[in-house]
């Protein structure tokens, strides 16, 4: 691997989509590709094979070819990883990584990708159930894991702490505690990400003095973030979890194309349990249309557990056309329970009205305040159809 060989990234950066498959990319051009790629899984197996014990740790990477690129596409950067031999059902996260691309190395441990950079919406939903296992699994930013952790980070130097990777050594917070507090925090919700690594660049790497190992560094990161990673591994009831969201996401998929079902004999039991929770959750384009609106939380609670949130008609279900967006609010099972019955009511106001049953219960506190609304305005609930609902009470 040699300097001239990065100076791939910048020259076809522009280059078009199918830039390998269509041979715009030069015979040599593709073995400079092809020598970064070879040093960075070198780098990551090295580790491995330093560091792993009965097969807990394996490598993953982008799957690059030399003579097809990835897919057929030009690599706009290179990378190669350390990941749990559990991590497939986690989407291959948390990971020890390395990503070459035209500004240089980046060398560091990921918890899991920001919803930012899925763009299959189906990917942010299932990303959105693993997020907050993973997460519940980060150390408390103020344990001794983590202060041990943080010395190690110290005695290294030159570490950033940030939402993402990929962004050259920008750090969005001061300290590996607190990047923890916003993971396990609230406004972090089930969005992911949370980045720990370090930047190297071209000059970093090639300059006459230095004395930069591809193999050293990555080795030494793995060694830090090992125990890490291993706190991070997947469960017994982390599978089982995953394995039932899976089914759901399934069953969902089925009731989206149908105007009704049933259900025969030789359905179980738990087949039946799935389909109902989707029902009462709401038909999968009419709930997910409810999720994006409003962030997803509930509207009267602030509740982000995506798991408990469901949709809710204002105007009673009464076929397909009720299925719209502004005929709905996204409200949290017990809510929307409590929603049905009419002891929890929204005004054309957007306020919320507490039945006077339910003043001294945990409910009163939402008692005249408005709900959450949808930051575009034609996803908001129609005043017509709560004055519609409202005028039935």
């Amino acid at each position: 691997m040699e300097r001239t060989d990065w100076e791939v990234f910048q020259r076809y950066k522009h280059a078009p989509g199918h830039a390998f498959s269509n041979n715009i990319v030069t015979e040599q051009d593709k073995d400079s590709y092809q020598r970064i790629f070879a040093e960075l899984v070198n780098s990551v197996e090295f580790a491995i094979a330093k560091n792993s014990f009965n097969n807990e740790f394996k490598s993953w990477n982008c799957r690059f070819y030399r003579d097809g690129g990835i897919q057929g596409q030009r690599p706009t950067d290179l990378w190669a990883s350390i990941i749990n031999d559990t991590a497939d059902s986690f989407e291959r996260f948390p990971q020890v990584y390395v990503i070459a691309n035209e500004r240089g190395l980046e060398i560091g441990f990921s918890v899991s990708i920001h919803e930012d950079d899925y763009y299959n919406a189906d990917l942010k939903l299932k990303n959105r159930e693993i997020v907050p296992l993973i997460n519940a699994k980060l150390p408390r930013p103020d344990s001794d894991f983590t202060r041990k952790l943080e010395t190690q980070l110290r005695q290294v130097g030159n570490w950033f702490f940030a939402k993402k990777n990929r962004l050259s050594g920008k750090s969005d917070f001061d300290s590996l505690s607190d990047l923890l507090a916003h993971l396990k925090s609230r406004d972090a919700g089930s969005n992911g990400g949370g980045t720990i690594g370090r930047f190297y660049s071209i000059d970093d790497i090639f300059d006459e003095n230095s004395t930069f190992s591809l193999s050293s560094t990555v080795n030494e990161t793995f060694s830090i973030f090992l125990p890490l990673m291993k706190a991070l591994r997947k469960t017994n009831s982390d599978s089982t979890y995953l394995a039932t969201k899976l089914k759901l996401i399934s069953v969902e998929s089925e009731l989206e194309t149908e105007n009704y079902f049933e259900l025969g004999s030789y359905e179980d039991a738990r087949k039946k349990t799935l389909r109902s929770i989707v029902l009462r959750r709401g038909q999968a384009g009419f709930r997910n249309q409810l999720l994006q609106a409003y962030d997803f939380k509930c509207a009267i609670t602030g509740c982000d557990v995506t798991e408990v949130l469901e949709a809710a008609h204002i105007v009673p279900y009464n076929g397909e056309l009720t299925n719209h967006i502004q005929n709905g609010i996204l409200l949290r099972a017990d809510v929307h329970a409590l929603f049905d019955l009419r002891l929890i009511e929204i005004n054309q106001k957007y306020e919320i009205k507490i039945s006077d049953q339910l003043l001294d219960s945990e409910y009163g506190k939402y008692d005249k305040l408005e709900i959450r609304l949808p930051k575009k305005s034609g996803d908001r609930p129609s005043l017509k159809a709560l004055e519609a609902r409202n005028s039935k009470i």
